[in-house]
């Protein structure tokens, strides 16, 4: 679980005399720098973006987890030897190649966590050497494939619960971030049961807001790196100063 606090006194002074000038109490200003927190942390979470660029970058990297882990066997009458222990090697572009008994993947199951067990920091970074490579039926390759792609983005939906969770504990409506926000990135998270959600630490005068990820690959500086958390913060914090600015002077224009 990653847990990002805010408390940034320089800018948040900023923010207090914009948002007063503006009519936001404490509480609300928070909730607004919370949820742009959100946000830019689901953005600066890798791949960067969350749009369809950023989830497409995901499938691909998944599919490469497969095809560097896990060797497809696509003729039925082989996987059919192979299974009985009649074959020990595999014809893989015209060359009979051997291939280690003990990596025959009999199951999805097996199949998924060969996969996971072969991930460091998120990332597999190298194809495995054909004999230290898992076996498995094509057929059960692709299904797993399909259910870790409707996975893509659990980190970054993550964030985007969690701006979500801020949006239903403001008392003032459009502070949060709305449930249409990166969807497909929420709707990972949610379907691999993995919380984002915000902790107020209430205090009249200095109130603060905790925002947490529990996705556990967040914790690896190759999804996110704590130079990305910091500016995923000054980003929301100048967002926000902007938003008030803007907010301000339209005010004052019209009242003229």
């Amino acid at each position: 679980m990653l847990q990002a606090k805010i408390d940034m006194p320089q800018l948040a002074r900023s923010i207090k005399l914009w948002s007063k000038e503006f009519g936001d109490t404490n509480d609300e200003a928070l909730s607004r720098l919370s949820a742009e927190t959100c946000r830019q942390l689901a953005m600066k979470t890798q791949p960067w973006g969350i749009g369809a660029k950023a989830q497409k970058k995901i499938s691909k990297a998944i599919f490469l987890d497969a095809t560097k882990t896990v060797i497809s066997v696509m003729d039925a009458d082989q996987w059919s030897a192979v299974l009985k222990g009649e074959l020990n090697a595999l014809s893989y572009k015209g060359v009979w190649r051997k291939f280690t008994r003990g990596n025959i993947l009999r199951s999805q199951r097996e199949i998924n966590g060969w996969i996971e067990n072969h991930r460091i920091g998120g990332k597999i970074r190298n194809k495995l050497p054909w004999r230290q490579r898992g076996i498995a039926w094509h057929a059960d390759v692709t299904a797993v494939l399909k259910k870790r792609r409707n996975l893509a983005g659990i980190a970054k939906g993550a964030w985007v619960l969690a701006g979500i969770d801020v949006s239903q504990k403001a008392k003032k409506k459009g502070l949060g971030v709305g449930v249409g926000y990166a969807k497909w990135a929420q709707t990972a998270a949610t379907r691999a049961g993995v919380r984002g959600y915000a902790d107020t630490i209430r205090n009249v005068y200095h109130p603060k807001m905790s925002l947490h990820n529990e996705a556990r690959h967040t914790r690896s500086s190759r999804i996110l790196k704590t130079r990305d958390i910091k500016t995923a913060i000054n980003s929301a914090f100048k967002k926000v100063i902007r938003y008030y600015q803007v907010a301000v002077h339209a005010i004052e224009a019209r009242t003229k």
